[in-house]
């Protein structure tokens, strides 16, 4: 059984909006996969994230548990360890992790990221019929816009919920 988590945030007052254009995204991927271009430059863009955060903190550790967050405390040493050990992720010093992530990069292809995406992202619609389970969580109190003032944030109904996530639009 594959457990996928997505996790969308939002400005309260824009959720539809926002729900949408991310569910739009995901179906696109989904379908068409990414073009190498996009995968060249999120490459580039984690490997040296993740090459600035070991060189910056050369004493911290890194793992496929934290993705690029660096473990540079004991209290997140400790948490990282114990988050990592049960579950066989791979948990280093920050530099070897980004050694070892350089290296495996060179075995990643275009062809295995849009395989995986399409695995990956299924079930949230596009390609097959979206199924799963949805949490809504909302601010009790919002600032308004105008005021700047705290007014309560009335819960989404369910069914515009339901409407935002199955109704959504093919991206042109």
């Amino acid at each position: 059984v594959a457990i996928a988590t997505m996790t969308m945030m939002a400005e309260p007052f824009r959720w539809h909006e926002t729900c949408q254009q991310v569910l739009q995204e995901v179906h696109a991927i989904a379908a068409y996969g990414i073009v190498p271009e996009e995968l060249d430059l999120t490459l580039h863009m984690l490997l040296d994230r993740i090459s600035d955060g070991s060189q910056s903190q050369p004493w911290a550790v890194m793992g496929t548990l934290r993705g690029h967050d660096v473990a540079s405390t004991s209290r997140e040493v400790i948490e990282a360890l114990i988050a990592s050990t049960p579950c066989g992720h791979f948990l280093t010093q920050a530099e070897r992790f980004s050694k070892a992530l350089e290296a495996a990069s060179h075995e990643v292809n275009l062809a295995m990221v849009n395989e995986t995406a399409r695995q990956i992202l299924g079930p949230y619609g596009g390609l097959e019929s979206p199924r799963g389970i949805v949490t809504v969580s909302c601010p009790a109190l919002v600032a308004e816009q105008m005021t700047g003032r705290k007014v309560p944030f009335a819960a989404l109904d369910p069914a515009d919920v339901r409407t935002a996530l199955c109704n959504v639009l093919a991206l042109d």
